[in-house]
């Protein structure tokens, strides 16, 4: 729990917490680890830049009061990638997720971790989680702010909505307004190049790899990398039985006239399913339709499905029940409003389920295959959302999205209708469905499972 006096809006002048206080003065920060010991450190902040100096006492070790300079190297947003000392030496490096969320931060100790003081777009981060912005806190976790603006509609109707939804191209300085994420917006950037050209020449390819290995051994390194990087993983290669399917619904007409490979290709997001084909049950007793059929328990399938091989990085969200996005992002004019500028990124952050409530959670969770297994029967089926489109850089850690495979097609013809007329149409049309799909990939396997 944390406490903030404010002298002034928008200008904090204390903050009080379990473990310490530290007080506020233009352009100089006093920490105090115990509420009755004397001053711990003392920051001073040089305008305007990225540089910072920290005094400590006397009784300070020699390595520690080695580390006085602090110098930043920040992106467009203002965001704190890099901290290193006056010798280009790294002292902490953080990677930031678009809407503000850390992807890995790496420190030399744990001491030097806990003297970083700006993170994301250059703020200080509460022991909430909150981002202090001075007028207002945002919520990286949320990608959105926790008030309203006080300024009133200038940014938009949404008076909670972080920087028009694009924190990539836009920044806000204080909570205020929107303004374009450039050189200008970050005093001092041009004096940061120098470092970060310093900063690269210590750290070489190979030095690089042994900075890792030693953080990532070494008992007092302080490095968190997210669960996401071991989830993702968990995705490469899956192992019969289980695999990844697109099935063949109503709105899929491009598949029909190109290769599916080539489809998939020019698709934003492309919604797929976990299946495991050792598990596949009976279809329900609704009326057959050969785009929209399911089983009960495989936690997928319509009746024709396009079995994909698809890289761990393309995977942006997973989901043990149909969470209704908007499929085929990019092509289907239905959809065509994800694909408007900075609202694709509004889709995948909305957490919207047919239903129009809220979700608890946001699209772009990731959770391993065995967890969606777990889960997944208590629901219809899974929805794996991918990137189809290659070359977008998804996940921090990893490379951008390749192009996805397919490997055959998967057709479980059972039918359990009640109405054996019905049955036979429905099994010739089916049949005929994929003769046309066969027909435009003619080098695809099908496997009919009777």
């Amino acid at each position: 729990m944390e406490q903030y006096n404010y002298s002034r809006p928008g200008q904090r002048a204390r903050k009080i917490g379990e473990h310490g206080e530290t007080r506020y003065l233009p352009g100089l920060w006093l920490g105090q680890h115990d509420h009755r010991s004397p001053i711990d450190f003392t920051l001073q902040v040089a305008a305007g830049s990225g540089a910072e100096m920290v005094l400590f006492p006397a009784n300070a070790t020699a390595e520690t009061r080695k580390r006085q300079w602090r110098y930043a190297v920040r992106d467009l947003t203002g965001s704190c990638r890099v901290e290193a000392d006056a010798q280009a030496v790294l002292l902490t490096q953080e990677t930031f997720y678009p809407f503000g969320g850390t992807a890995v931060w790496v420190s030399a100790s744990p001491g030097e971790a806990s003297r970083k003081r700006r993170h994301y777009c250059g703020k200080e981060r509460d022991a909430s989680g909150l981002h202090d912005y001075g007028h207002r806190a945002y919520g990286a976790w949320l990608g959105r702010w926790i008030s309203a603006d006080p300024t009133g509609a200038q940014d938009g109707l949404n008076l909670f909505a972080f920087v028009r939804n694009n924190p990539i191209s836009n920044t806000d300085r204080d909570g205020r307004m929107t303004e374009p994420a450039n050189d200008e917006a970050v005093p001092g950037r041009e004096d940061e190049a120098a470092l970060w050209h310093a900063v690269k020449d210590r750290l070489t390819p190979s030095a690089a790899a042994r900075y890792r290995e030693k953080f990532s051994r070494s008992p007092s390194a302080s490095i968190e990398f997210p669960k996401l990087t071991r989830r993702l993983a968990k995705w490469a290669n899956l192992s019969p039985p289980l695999m990844l399917v697109h099935s063949v619904r109503h709105n899929d007409g491009a598949l029909f006239e190109q290769p599916a490979e080539q489809v998939l290709a020019q698709w934003d997001v492309v919604s797929t399913s976990l299946m495991d084909i050792s598990r596949i049950g009976e279809f329900s007793d609704a009326p057959i339709a050969a785009w929209d059929m399911h089983t009960r328990d495989t936690g997928a399938i319509a009746d024709i499905n396009f079995v994909l091989e698809v890289p761990p990085q393309n995977i942006l969200g997973t989901h043990d029940r149909d969470v209704y996005f908007p499929n085929h992002a990019g092509v289907d004019p239905r959809t065509h409003a994800v694909t408007e500028p900075h609202a694709l990124a509004d889709a995948i952050l909305g957490g919207i389920d047919k239903d129009d409530e809220r979700s608890v959670q946001r699209y772009n969770v990731i959770k391993s295959p065995n967890a969606i297994l777990r889960t997944s029967p208590r629901h219809q089926y899974s929805e794996i959302l991918v990137v189809g489109r290659p070359g977008v850089s998804l996940h921090a850690d990893f490379r951008p999205t390749e192009r996805i495979r397919v490997s055959r097609l998967v057709v479980a013809a059972r039918h359990r209708a009640g109405d054996s007329r019905r049955e036979r149409d429905a099994r010739q049309h089916l049949m005929a469905t994929v003769d046309r799909l066969r027909a435009v990939n003619p080098d695809l396997p099908v496997r009919l499972i009777p």
